[in-house]
């Protein structure tokens, strides 16, 4: 919000715009501070990991910088869970699709895989079974939420984390483009369109 727009909403009070101001700041701070850190009693919550195994990511967690050996990942991304410490909540383990990434995460963002990712073909719809909100910090993705429905435009030659997909329009939303998790998708009932063949 602009300087203006501040002072205006807070009847051209000065000090009441600069308190809001503040109160903004720190509820963002504490926010992040939120999405970043491990309570010890999250062990408690913590699923129970039987390893070496192949877990999904189910939210966004990004370290905070100066943390060697930790690594950023993403809602959807597969791991390879190789070492867990149930007391504090971490793991360790590398992504399945670059296993040149590798290093620490909180075993309370993982969950069991449901199903194994699969081929989609171009054209295909399917309907979003789970929210995914696009990582902030990293562009070419799309939010989606339960119900959206996606059309495929570029799939992998095969099965893959990430969909390159339109999510069809919807209230108040036009059409938007972006990357979307596979496990996020499930196939819309009598889908049988042919794949686009070149010609």
């Amino acid at each position: 919000a602009t300087s203006r727009s501040l002072l205006e909403a807070q009847g051209w009070d000065k000090e009441a715009a600069i308190r809001a101001i503040i109160q903004r700041q720190e509820a963002e701070k504490a926010e992040k501070a939120e999405s970043v850190k491990i309570v010890p009693s999250a062990a408690a919550t913590t699923p129970q990991l039987s390893l070496p195994g192949t877990f999904v990511c189910t939210r966004h967690w990004r370290p905070r910088q100066g943390i060697a050996g930790c690594m950023r990942v993403l809602h959807g991304e597969r791991l390879k869970v190789t070492w867990v410490d149930k007391e504090t909540g971490w793991a360790y383990g590398v992504l399945v699709e670059d296993p040149s990434k590798e290093g620490y995460f909180p075993q309370a963002v993982l969950r069991e895989i449901k199903h194994q990712p699969r081929v989609r073909r171009v054209g295909e719809q399917c309907t979003v079974r789970e929210r995914f909100d696009a990582p902030e910090e990293v562009g070419g993705y799309v939010s989606v939420g339960p119900g959206d429905v996606v059309k495929v435009l570029h799939p992998p030659h095969e099965a893959n984390v990430w969909i390159y997909a339109e999510v069809m329009p919807r209230s108040g939303v036009g059409a938007e483009l972006g990357w979307v998790p596979e496990c996020v998708l499930e196939s819309n009932q009598g889908n049988r369109q042919s794949p686009v063949v070149a010609g």
